[in-house]
């Protein structure tokens, strides 16, 4: 058994000739005593192996990771992103106004949050904290949550390294998180035979560096979690990412043709669309079971004119059987219009 030796001639353990070779090391000719004992000194193959024996066999802790950032400088990191993205046009406020019916978008330290028609739609940070105010916003070591105009944001700033964010998901019953074509994150529940496109919408993703140069960016949802990740390529230092929970443009109903085509000929056969037009008369239509949990969900939302959907899926005329149809319930709207699969899809 030989004895390895550190840089600096020290003793520091015993090693057989097969740990040595391991190691990088090499005897050297010359044997010294110490304590009865005779031993080889041994030498250092370069320095990745000085680097690897000082780190197993002298105990020398790994290179510790970056402290967090202290809240003031992440506030200042997401105000400055946010006005970049701003003057970029990558952030944008909401195209229309909070709905009549719908309370204010509910900002907090934990995360932001809006009324949808069945129950709140929630985007909160990773263990609801701890955070600290500063200014208007509330942040922790990596997010800063705050109120934007009648919208709410949750910024995360990404350490160096991370290319990616996550967020937890607070759905009610039935309702499920699908990125749109857009980017945007939409929120729909099953309605017999169509789908219900919520009011409550996550506006198209942005990514910023410090140098205020746009990133791009997607969501993805997995599960009850919302993940944004970005292309880091070429940004120059910290990167802020930004959910935006927005009342979006509408709430919209979609539904495949064959399915609108058979409601359209029921009204028809029972007399036209006012002889269909309250919700109580709409539900005596001898329509299959899906097209009447249908027509029940469109009822469910305060503030929709039946008459006016009746009357859109007459005036349209025959529609295609396999093609997905969306219509805007509020605000009104007196037109169907072919979307992608995805709106009648994935439920």
């Amino acid at each position: 058994m030989a004895r390895a030796y550190a840089a600096d001639g020290s003793l520091t353990q015993r090693a057989g000739r097969g740990n040595l070779r391991r190691w990088g090391l090499q005897s050297i000719s010359s044997t010294d005593d110490e304590g009865g004992f005779m031993f080889k000194r041994v030498a250092l193959r370069g320095t990745v192996a000085a680097v690897a024996v000082s780190v197993a066999i002298l105990g020398i802790p790994a290179a510790q990771a970056d402290p967090p950032p202290p809240p003031g400088e992440v506030a200042a990191t997401a105000a400055k992103a946010q006005s970049d993205a701003e003057r970029a046009g990558a952030s944008k406020p909401a195209p229309t106004s909070i709905p009549p019916q719908a309370p204010p978008i509910d900002v907090t330290d934990k995360g932001i949050s809006a009324q949808a028609s069945t129950g709140r739609i929630a985007v909160t940070i990773p263990d609801g904290g701890p955070s600290v105010r500063v200014g208007d916003q509330a942040v922790t070591d990596k997010y800063s949550t705050r109120k934007l105009g009648v919208d709410g944001a949750t910024l995360a700033v990404l350490r160096p390294g991370e290319s990616s964010a996550t967020w937890n998901l607070t759905l009610p019953a039935g309702v499920v998180a699908k990125v749109a074509a857009d980017g945007s994150v939409q929120f729909q529940r099953a309605a017999g035979a169509g789908t219900i496109t919520e009011y409550v919408a996550l506006a198209k993703p942005w990514a910023i560096d410090a140098a205020g140069r746009s990133l791009p960016t997607s969501y993805e949802v997995r599960g009850q979690q919302l993940v944004q990740s970005v292309d880091t390529t070429g940004a120059q230092g910290q990167i802020v990412v930004d959910p935006r929970i927005t009342y979006g443009a509408g709430i919209y109903l979609n539904a495949r043709g064959y399915e609108l085509n058979a409601l359209r000929i029921a009204i028809i056969v029972a007399g036209g669309v006012l002889a269909v037009g309250t919700c109580a008369l709409a539900n005596q239509l001898p329509v299959p079971g899906p097209l009447k949990l249908l027509i029940t969900a469109i009822c469910a939302i305060g503030g929709v004119n039946l008459i006016q959907v009746f009357q859109a899926i007459v005036n349209h005329g025959p529609f295609n059987d396999n093609q997905c149809y969306q219509t805007r319930l509020i605000p009104s709207s007196d037109r169907f219009d072919g979307v992608g699969e995805e709106n009648c899809s994935g439920l």
